[in-house]
């Protein structure tokens, strides 16, 4: 009679299908932690940039400027005040932390034909402060526009991301870029998200950095700020020279 020498266990087959299904387990709960990763990195710059705005608004009520005839154009605030030091739009402000963050502003009179002080402020919140260049927005020529796209230059277009976000330079519209598509006439034809409505001939972007990588702009956020009166008793108060007065609601546009 013989023996039967044959030892229960699994074949060859069954462990290499075990190893790939494991293998296909471990990329998703990989891919996982990645996500996870990313949307708390996204969580903490938003959180971080709502603290930079305000920080930026009571930097420009403090500082203030005096009202130019050009002003109803959309202008960077360090043309306005060019002896503001650069450290002051960093972020953090305590000069012994690593400032990661900075904030740039726009800036046009509400209606500067009276004489209103309600100043119409657009902050750009962007990281990549520690590189040693400051993210600012820079003006763009628009070439044109047409079915509620715009049309640039590609050497201009170089410098956009899909998900840069324009501003328009007279009304201060905000517009977030959802594609870049060639045009025959060598332009780049600019898709928005929303059609495309100003009357200006130039928009404001964060441009892409020298050293490439992503977006470096965070946020974008509007208000209103009620400028105090420079010329009024130093004795009113920074919120407007009403006692009691509320602080600017600021909107965040993307």
């Amino acid at each position: 009679m013989r023996n039967d020498l044959r030892q229960p266990g699994f074949s060859l087959t069954e462990v290499l299908l075990a190893v790939a299904i494991l293998a296909v387990g471990m990329l998703f709960v990989g891919g996982t932690f990645v996500l996870a990763i990313h949307y708390s990195t996204l969580s903490t710059e938003q959180t971080i940039a709502a603290v930079v705005v305000e920080e930026a608004v009571a930097k420009i009520r403090l500082h203030g400027f005096e009202r130019e005839p050009n002003s109803v154009a959309q202008t960077p605030y360090e043309r306005l005040i060019p002896s503001l030091r650069e450290e002051e739009f960093l972020y953090p402000s305590a000069p012994a932390m690593a400032r990661q963050y900075a904030w740039s502003a726009l800036c046009r009179w509400a209606d500067p034909k009276t004489d209103s002080r309600l100043l119409q402020v657009t902050v750009f919140v962007s990281r990549g402060a520690w590189k040693g260049v400051r993210p600012a927005p820079t003006d763009l020529d628009i070439a044109g526009s047409s079915g509620g796209s715009l049309q640039i230059t590609a050497d201009q277009a170089s410098q956009l991301y899909e998900g840069s976000i324009l501003v328009d330079g007279a009304t201060g519209s905000v517009y977030r870029v959802t594609k870049l598509d060639g045009a025959p006439s060598g332009r780049v034809d600019v898709k928005l998200n929303r059609p495309w409505q100003g009357t200006s001939q130039k928009v404001w972007v964060v441009p892409r950095p020298a050293s490439g990588g992503r977006n470096p702009c965070i946020a974008v956020y509007q208000t209103e700020v009620r400028m105090p009166d420079r010329s009024a008793s130093s004795t009113q108060s920074a919120t407007g020279g009403k006692p009691g007065a509320m602080a600017p609601a600021i909107k965040r546009m993307y």
